[in-house]
């Protein structure tokens, strides 16, 4: 009798729960999910998408999202309410080691309140990308059968996009083609529209349908698009087809092959690198740390504010009627003025230092490593205004904040902060002209801060012309030297120093460029480096820091309709490294039954009538031969055969092409251009 009436006791306790507690319970509850990569695959060592969504229950939930990957963390604080859906886009840098991504939501006290897991799907970092603006994608698929001697081995993907499409700066690098057809491109938002311009910008192709659908996707940014258009090193040009009705890739790949860019062909075969020039700014630390020492004006002063602190002292002591107050006053006032030289020094504060490169044109291509050197142990939030990506670039306890472009720090270590970002700029006047090889006109400080060892290099020339005070000029007559012809990497980058008369610390910044930053396929610049700051914000607080920066600036030569030389380096080779993960530029140590391809990405502007190619082997025999773009397979390069009707076989149809193969250590061909030119200036890049 007694068990019945607990039982029934039990029982109705388990209803009142059910219907009160238990419903509460469920209501309080979050579902987490998450979708990863670009349709499902991610790029390795590139940033790619992570799309977390958090969907509350019948509670207000406050806590941190975190996503793991590898051991990359990244979080970001997420007020949910009840009732709420909430989509939040992660921007997480992929390596090819990575198999899953791990995703907590938790407390304020850290109590985990949902998590998941989500696989991944990694797609080699050289696989090709193609984003499809289309109203109806199905009809493109068949661009994924993409053949064409650049995609040659290599995955073809595709991702549906629309006028909406959400993706970072940095994601969008992963992108090697896009193509419009069959949609309105004045629809664009203007977020996508400019994001999409900056994309282009930086060495993207758009491909844009004409045929059936010209009339919607002729609209917006591509209105009166009716020939390939440069869009500073990338390109936007339309196709005389419509993709979307002819079930066929090889006119896009005819296309691809014609109109891509030299900064679009490293992109396309080697990857976007952002993991490469991450870690490879670690090497920036001791050029920005150099910024800590102290001038020689800050130690003279200090200097002559001991000595005058000694013979005040010396005159008390010696002063026959000193007041007892005397010696202390002096090192009390004298203690106070020390401490507020320091607390105005940041002594008692976390130090911060920049090193960077800024590469100038229709946008701005910034690279910087940010030295942080915290005081004490504490949480340190660091964001660097006008990236578009931070990386931690050493080691320590971190994680990164990719919403709010932040890295949080949680101890007392140093830090070193990786940004890649683009800001507006504008092509820089600097239009010497060339005849021959006598490089006149007139060179001038595009900026109004003063540049301190300043050089041009033209091709296989470099050209020192010292300290240009802002917005300064030099007049310019030189006559091209080629004292970096055939040069391995060590003796070309020695050569430029000791003529730039570069520092151990102005060396390091331009090696960081010359390796990971240099992708618009012509050598045709100036360089100079300046001293000054930058504004960062440390815990919501904007701060100025000292940076040290070189300065690129391209450079348009004049040449004039007539007999044009384009001496060799001026078109800088973009090299294809499969089985190297170390960027090859000048010299690569090939070993027996190994191969290297290079292209060459002629200025449009120049109509080559005859083309050498120079190289040499140390050690080793090579043989070099060349892709018949006609005939569609290599032949032994011999002398003479790139000249008059023959060479339109090999360049006339996209980008010129060279095999090396054989043993040995052999300096990377250089290409001599010579012909007419097509307009009155030649373009520094693109």
């Amino acid at each position: 009798m007694l068990n019945n009436k607990l039982l029934r006791i039990y029982l109705i306790i388990f209803i009142v729960w059910l219907f009160t507690g238990g419903s509460a319970f469920a209501s309080a509850s979050v579902a987490v999910s998450a979708e990863t990569g670009f349709d499902g695959k991610c790029k390795a060592g590139g940033i790619n998408p992570v799309r977390v969504t958090l969907k509350s229950g019948g509670q207000d939930f406050e806590g941190i999202l975190t996503v793991a990957a590898g051991e990359k963390l990244y979080r970001h604080r997420v007020d949910l309410p009840a009732g709420t859906t909430k989509m939040l886009p992660f921007a997480v840098l992929i390596l090819s080691q990575d198999r899953e991504i791990t995703i907590n939501f938790t407390d304020n006290e850290g109590k985990v309140i949902a998590r998941c897991r989500a696989p991944l799907e990694i797609a080699p970092a050289n696989s090709v990308l193609v984003g499809l603006l289309s109203d109806t994608p199905a009809e493109l698929y068949h661009i994924r059968g993409l053949k064409s001697p650049l995609v040659d081995g290599k995955d073809v993907l595709t991702v549906n996009m629309d006028e909406d499409f959400l993706f970072t700066p940095a994601e969008m690098q992963n992108f090697n083609l896009i193509i419009a057809d069959n949609f309105n491109t004045g629809n664009l938002g203007a977020d996508q529209e400019e994001l999409l311009r900056s994309w282009l910008s930086g060495g993207g192709l758009a491909l844009v349908g004409t045929g059936r659908y010209g009339y919607k996707n002729l609209t917006g940014m591509f209105d009166q698009l009716d020939a390939a258009k440069a869009v500073g090193y990338g390109c936007a040009a339309p196709l005389s087809f419509s993709p979307a009705v002819i079930d066929d890739p090889s006119g896009v790949a005819e296309a691809v092959e014609r109109y891509i860019t030299a900064a679009g062909l490293g992109r396309l075969i080697n990857g976007a690198r952002i993991d490469e020039q991450a870690a490879a700014a670690g090497e920036l630390r001791p050029v920005a740390e150099r910024l800590l020492r102290s001038s020689n004006h800050a130690l003279l002063f200090l200097l002559a504010l001991a000595v005058v602190y000694l013979l005040l002292l010396g005159a008390c002591i010696f002063w026959q009627g000193m007041p007892r107050w005397a010696v202390p006053s002096i090192v009390a006032a004298f203690a106070v003025i020390f401490c507020m030289l320091a607390w105005s020094g940041g002594l008692y504060g976390s130090k911060a230092v920049c090193a960077g490169v800024q590469i100038h044109g229709d946008d701005d291509d910034l690279y910087s490593l940010t030295n942080i050197y915290p005081y004490r142990r504490q949480q340190l939030q660091v964001q660097l205004p006008g990236m578009d990506l931070v990386q931690e670039a050493g080691a320590g306890k971190f994680s990164i904040d990719p919403l709010r472009a932040a890295v949080i720090y949680d101890d007392a270590e140093p830090h070193y902060l990786f940004g890649r970002g683009t800001a507006a700029g504008g092509t820089p006047p600097l239009r010497p002209a060339l005849d021959g090889d006598l490089l006149t006109g007139e060179i001038k400080n595009p900026l109004a801060c003063d540049l301190v060892n300043c050089f041009l290099l033209v091709g296989d020339t470099v050209v020192g012309l010292g300290d240009l005070e802002g917005l300064d000029s030099v007049g310019l007559k030189y006559r091209l030297e080629h004292t970096l012809f055939n040069l391995s990497d060590y003796n070309f980058l020695d050569t430029v120093s000791r003529t730039g008369k570069m520092d151990s610390y102005q060396l390091e910044l331009f090696k960081y460029y010359f390796y990971q930053a240099e992708n618009d396929g012509v050598m045709c610049k100036m360089f100079g480096f300046s001293r000054g700051q930058r504004e960062l914000t440390i815990n919501g607080k904007p701060r100025k820091v000292d940076e040290l920066v070189l300065h690129v600036f391209p450079m348009a030569l004049r040449t004039g309709t007539g007999a044009v030389t384009l001496p060799p380096g001026f078109v800088q080779p973009v090299v294809e490294y499969r089985n190297s993960s170390a960027v090859i530029k000048n010299d690569y140590n090939l070993r027996e039954g190994e191969e290297l391809t290079v292209y060459y990405a002629l200025p449009p502007e120049v109509r080559a009538g005859e083309i050498s190619v120079y190289s040499r082997v140390e050690g080793g025999q090579v043989e070099l031969a060349v892709f018949n773009r006609r005939q569609s397979a290599w032949e032994p390069l011999v002398s003479g055969m790139l000249r008059d009707a023959m060479l339109e076989d090999y360049i006339g149809r996209g980008s010129l092409a060279v095999k090396v193969r054989g043993s040995g250590r052999v300096i990377i061909p250089q290409i001599e251009i010579k012909g007419s030119g097509a307009s009155a200036e030649v373009p520094a890049g693109g």
